[in-house]
């Protein structure tokens, strides 16, 4: 099932999301309140003289929140939309990222444990 389905049905426990090729996590999500039908988000858009704009939209997709099954100090988000699926699960001082990569790649969506990184590997933004 997509997890648009998933979402739309209030969610529950997804088994088996895959974070390395060593380790697989059962993660209780539910549709997260913040990004509900009923609210909106801005949509930032570039004008053709370089001007920005910020264009209410409500969101459309699968926007999960919830947790590790079994550990609730734990956090996960997971997000699927045209702009691809994104997300983060947090837990014991491990971080993994969730990424299908930018708008239109095609690219398939990988997690990497981001805590493992070398410094400098990914310059946050200014």
């Amino acid at each position: 099932a997509s997890l648009e389905a998933f979402a739309a049905s209030g969610g529950g426990v997804l088994r088996g999301f895959p974070l390395d090729p060593l380790q697989e996590f059962d993660l209780v999500l539910q549709p997260n309140a913040a990004l509900a039908s009923a609210s909106s988000v801005d949509q930032i858009v570039i004008g053709a003289h370089g001007e920005l704009a910020s264009i209410p939209t409500p969101p459309r997709g699968a926007f999960l929140s919830g947790n590790v099954v079994g550990d609730p100090d734990s956090v996960a988000f997971l997000a699927a939309s045209a702009a691809g699926t994104f997300g983060f699960v947090q837990q014991g001082g491990t971080t993994w990222i969730i990424s299908s990569g930018p708008y239109g790649s095609g690219l398939p969506t990988v997690a990497y444990n981001a805590t493992d990184l070398p410094d400098g590997w990914i310059d946050p933004p200014p």
